[in-house]
């Protein structure tokens, strides 16, 4: 295997822990939470965090799995973060579950067009 190959697995598994530590820490600025909810920007955090995990699971394991996979992937790892956040003090919310999934879909679309230039 490759250097780049160890390379982006590294990335994607660190990203990952990021992302599980991000979503599961408490909030403990409720006001800017719901500052950020009132002008939208929350879904646009989870827009991006999850279009770059699924452009860095491509890059990581797109030669040996399909975007469907890794689509498959990721939206059961946002989706059991949403149920885990009720278990932590912080609430599921359907929004971010499927802010989460579009992201997917940007970063798989964003990682194979730039394949194909």
């Amino acid at each position: 295997m490759c250097i780049y190959m160890h390379r982006s697995r590294l990335q994607i598994g660190l990203y990952t822990v990021l992302i599980v530590v991000l979503s599961l820490a408490p909030i403990e600025n409720v006001e800017r939470s719901v500052w950020l909810q009132q002008v939208g920007l929350d879904k646009v955090v989870h827009v991006a965090m999850y279009g770059l995990w699924g452009w860095l699971a491509w890059r990581a394991w797109g030669s040996m799995w399909s975007n469907a996979q890794i689509f498959t992937i990721g939206s059961l790892m946002g989706w059991g973060l949403e149920v885990a956040q009720s278990q932590v003090g912080r609430d599921f919310d359907w929004a971010d579950g499927i802010a989460n999934m579009i992201g997917l879909l940007v970063g798989l679309w964003a990682a194979n067009r730039k394949d194909q230039t």
